[in-house]
């Protein structure tokens, strides 16, 4: 592992499928790669690299990977702003995003918070976007939402009732007394 990294070098290790004294595989290597990266990024170093150079033995028995790591600048959440709520208060949606000022702006937190809004079930639509300002070290999340159509169900249930004449086999009438049930939904 070479260069600057603000994660440990044994943090970084941990996360590594590929061990010495195991097999090379081609596979686990593009993986590991990846996973430094998205690891770099997801503790608010949105523009961190990682490149992976093998390099491999005379006799083709053993090879070497270097991961060369630029993590770039720390990003940190610097502002929250939430549009697009009429019924929802603002500050429950703060309380959903789990996303604080000072916080790192890492890729998989804001896809987190994202999702944890939409879960509220009140939101036809959520996005959630950080505004890069690249000559601060902090970031704009943008919340911007719909919200769904309020519905209303209504339920009522009731008896109708009245007096009806009706007319009997012998010729005369009689008046009847009924009751019936309504409801709706």
């Amino acid at each position: 592992l070479r260069g600057d990294s603000p994660v440990s070098e044994a943090d970084l290790r941990a996360m590594l499928r590929s061990r010495v004294g195991s097999p090379f595989v081609e596979l686990d290597a593009v993986r590991d790669r990846s996973t430094l990266e998205r690891a770099l990024r997801d503790r608010g170093f949105r523009t961190a690299r990682v490149s992976l150079r093998p390099s491999f033995a005379a006799d083709g028995r053993s090879v070497t990977m270097a991961f060369d790591i630029a993590h770039g600048p720390e990003i940190r959440v610097g502002q929250i702003s939430i549009v697009g709520n009429e019924r929802v208060s603002e500050q429950a949606i703060r309380d959903e995003l789990g996303l604080t000022v000072g916080d790192p702006a890492g890729e998989t937190a804001i896809d987190d918070a994202r999702a944890r809004v939409a879960a509220m079930g009140v939101f036809r639509r959520v996005s959630v976007t950080s505004l890069d300002q690249f000559a601060e070290p902090a970031t704009h999340i943008f919340v911007n939402i719909v919200e769904a159509e309020a519905r209303t169900i209504e339920i009522s249930a009731g008896v109708e009732g009245g007096r009806f004449p009706r007319r009997l086999t012998s010729g005369g009438t009689d008046d009847l007394l009924e009751f019936a049930p309504r409801g709706s939904f």
